[in-house]
C-alpha cells in the first residue's frame, strides 16, 4: 500500500485536508469480495498516526478539520464477471454495478472509509482501458473494468454539496479521470472583527516573542581605570542583571575582523556565563600592562582605549567603553627606545633616533648599578636574597619620573632585584630573540665572543656594561658571598632569552649558562671585540 502525505489548507474561516492516495493492491479473485487488511486499515491508520498541531498545543486529526477530501486510485474493483459487466456497462446498470463494488460494499459494511462519503456512481467504470483507446482492456489478462480512481469526502457540517461526479474522456492513460464538484457555505467574514482580531494577535505574538527572548541590564557602560602603571593591576567591575522572564547566557564576543573579545591587556573574570531569571553577577574587569604587553604602550603605539561588546545569545548587545591612562616606564621597554631619552621617560621625549646625543646605554641601566656601586657592592648574597617587596614600586617610580634614589632609605637586595627585574622586562632582551639559536650553537667561548661582537651598538655597551658590573662584584667574593655560578645562573636567564614563554631544554640551558660564565671569568681579560 502506497500512500501520499496529506496536505493541509488552513486559514481563519476553514481547515481543509486533502489526501492524495495511491494504493497498489493485488487482487487474486476479481469475482470474488476481496477484503484485503491493508485497504480495510487504509483510512483508520492514516486517521490514526498523522496528527496535526492546534496553537493551543493539543493535537488533531484529519477527521477534525472541517472539510476532508480522500482522492485517488484506490484500487477497487467490481466483484463479478467479466462479461455481465460489460454488459451492465452497456446498459447503464449504474445501480446494479455500485452495489457489486468493493468500496461500496467496505463503506456499507463499515469495514473501511465509513467516516467518509461519495456521491453516486453514474459513469462507466474508469479502468482498465487500452491506451490511447475508448476500449476495455484486451489483453491477455482481461482486467474487468472496474471504478478505481475515486473522490471520496467529509465535512462536520451539513454544509459541503457535491454538484457533480463524472469522469473525464482523455486516452493518455489506461484510467479515465474523475473529478468531483463541491459548493460549501462561507462564513461571513465582518472586516473590522476581522482586523481587531488580527491586532490582538498581532500584540500577544508580539508580547510572546519579547517574552521568550533573553533581557539583561547592566550598571554601568563607560569604565574609567584611570592611572595604569607597569605591573599593577586595575580592577574595576559591571554587574550584569537577568530582567527576562527566561534563561539568559552572555558572553564578550570579538569586533569585526578582530580574533579576541578583548586586548591582551585586559583580563575579564567571568567572560561567559548563564543566568535564571532575576540573578545578577559581578563581572571583573583587571587592567594589567606587563612585560608581555607594556612595549606597545611606551613607544607610543597603544593606548587604553577600547569597546568592548557584551552579548546576550539571542538577545541584545551591550557596549562597555574602557579608558585609562597609562604611565610610561622603562619597564617593558626597548634598549634602543631608552637610549633616545636624556631625561625621564614620563616627563620627556625621545630623541630622534640617529640623533648623535643619544644616549650609550639607558640612563635607568646606569642609575641601578651606580647604586649598587655606591651603597650595596659588599652586601652579602646580593642578587640571592629577595628585595623588599613594598620597594619594588618606588624603586620603578624613581627611573620612570626622574627622582632621585637618595630620598629613599632603599635596599641593595631590592636595588638588585630592580636590575634583574628591569632586563627580564625588556621587550627585546640585551641578547636580541633573533640570536638565540646561534649563540647557543657556539661550541667554543671564543665562538661567543665573535657572536657578541656583532650586536648593535646599544646591545653591545649593555652587555659589556652589565658583565663589566658584574665582574666588579666578583672582585668583591670576599665580603659578598658570590660567585660566577650564582651569578651565571641568574643572568644568563634574563640576558639570552627565546621569544616563545615556553622553557629551553636542558642542554640549551646549560650552554646558555657556558657562555655568561666566560665572560664572568677573572682569570682572563674583559676583551669582546
Amino acid at each position: 500500500m502506497h500512500q501520499e502525505l496529506p496536505i493541509l489548507f488552513c486559514d481563519l474561516l476553514f481547515h481543509f485536508c486533502i489526501i492524495p492516495c495511491n494504493s497498489v493492491i493485488q487482487i487474486s479473485d476479481p469475482k470474488q469480495i476481496v477484503v484485503l487488511k491493508d485497504s480495510i486499515h487504509l483510512s483508520h491508520d492514516i486517521s490514526r498516526r498523522i496528527l496535526f498541531n492546534k496553537s493551543n498545543g493539543e493535537m488533531y486529526t484529519i477527521f477534525q478539520h472541517d472539510y476532508l477530501f480522500w482522492i485517488g486510485d484506490l484500487n477497487y474493483r467490481i466483484a463479478w464477471n467479466d462479461a455481465e459487466v460489460k454488459q451492465k456497462i452497456a446498459e447503464q446498470d449504474w445501480e446494479f454495478l455500485m452495489h457489486h463494488d468493493q468500496l461500496y460494499q467496505q463503506i456499507q459494511n463499515k469495514a473501511a472509509f465509513d467516516k467518509l462519503s461519495e456521491g453516486p456512481l453514474k459513469f462507466a467504470p474508469t479502468y482498465k482501458y487500452d491506451v490511447g483507446t475508448d476500449t476495455y482492456d484486451t489483453s491477455e489478462k482481461m482486467r474487468t473494468p472496474a471504478w478505481t480512481d475515486r473522490v471520496l469526502f467529509r465535512a462536520k457540517q451539513e454544509n459541503l454539496f457535491q454538484k457533480h461526479y463524472k469522469r473525464h474522456e482523455l486516452t493518455s492513460s489506461d484510467h479515465k479521470p474523475v473529478s468531483g464538484y463541491f459548493e460549501m457555505k462561507a462564513k461571513q467574514v465582518i472586516a473590522m472583527k476581522k482586523r481587531t482580531v488580527h491586532q490582538d494577535i498581532v500584540r500577544m505574538l508580539d508580547r510572546a516573542e519579547n517574552e521568550s527572548q533573553p533581557c539583561a541590564t547592566i550598571d554601568r557602560e563607560n569604565l574609567d581605570f584611570g592611572v595604569v602603571k607597569f605591573g599593577v593591576p586595575v580592577a574595576r567591575q559591571v554587574v550584569i542583571k537577568n530582567s527576562g522572564k527566561v534563561l539568559a547566557k552572555y558572553q564578550f564576543i570579538p569586533k569585526l575582523e578582530e580574533r579576541t573579545p578583548t586586548k591582551p591587556w585586559l583580563f575579564i573574570n567571568p567572560s561567559v556565563g548563564l543566568l535564571v531569571p532575576g540573578e545578577s553577577v559581578t563581572l571583573d574587569l583587571t587592567v594589567l600592562v606587563d612585560k608581555k604587553t607594556a612595549v606597545e604602550f611606551n613607544v607610543g603605539n597603544e593606548k587604553l582605549d577600547d569597546i568592548l561588546i557584551l552579548a546576550l545569545e539571542h538577545g541584545n548587545s551591550f557596549y562597555l567603553t574602557i579608558t585609562g591612562q597609562y604611565q610610561t616606564s622603562c619597564f617593558g621597554s626597548l634598549l634602543t627606545h631608552l637610549v633616545r631619552f636624556n631625561g625621564p621617560v614620563r616627563t620627556s621625549s625621545p630623541l630622534p633616533i640617529d640623533s648623535e646625543s643619544c644616549l650609550g646605554i639607558p640612563k635607568e641601566l646606569w642609575r641601578i648599578v651606580d647604586f649598587i656601586f655606591r651603597k650595596g657592592m659588599e652586601t652579602e648574597n646580593l642578587f640571592v636574597e629577595a628585595g623588599v617587596e613594598d620597594e619594588m614600586d618606588p624603586i620603578r617610580e624613581c627611573l620612570d619620573n626622574g627622582e632621585s634614589f637618595d630620598n629613599f632609605n632603599f635596599s641593595p637586595y631590592s636595588m638588585a632585584e630592580s636590575l634583574v627585574r628591569f632586563l627580564d622586562s625588556l621587550a627585546e632582551p640585551v641578547i636580541p630573540f633573533s640570536m638565540f639559536e646561534t649563540l647557543l650553537e657556539c661550541n667554543t667561548f671564543g665562538q661567543c665572543k665573535m657572536m657578541i661582537n656583532t650586536l648593535n651598538q646599544t646591545h653591545y655597551n649593555c652587555f659589556f656594561y652589565v658583565i663589566s658590573f658584574l665582574r666588579e662584584l666578583l672582585h668583591k667574593s670576599s665580603q659578598n658571598k658570590l660567585d660566577p655560578q650564582k651569578l651565571s645562573a641568574l643572568f644568563s636567564s634574563v640576558m639570552i632569552k627565546k621569544k616563545e614563554s615556553t622553557g629551553i631544554p636542558a642542554h640549551l640551558g646549560r650552554r646558555r649558562f657556558e657562555c655568561i660564565e666566560g665572560f664572568l671569568n677573572l682569570e682572563s681579560e674583559l676583551s669582546i671585540g
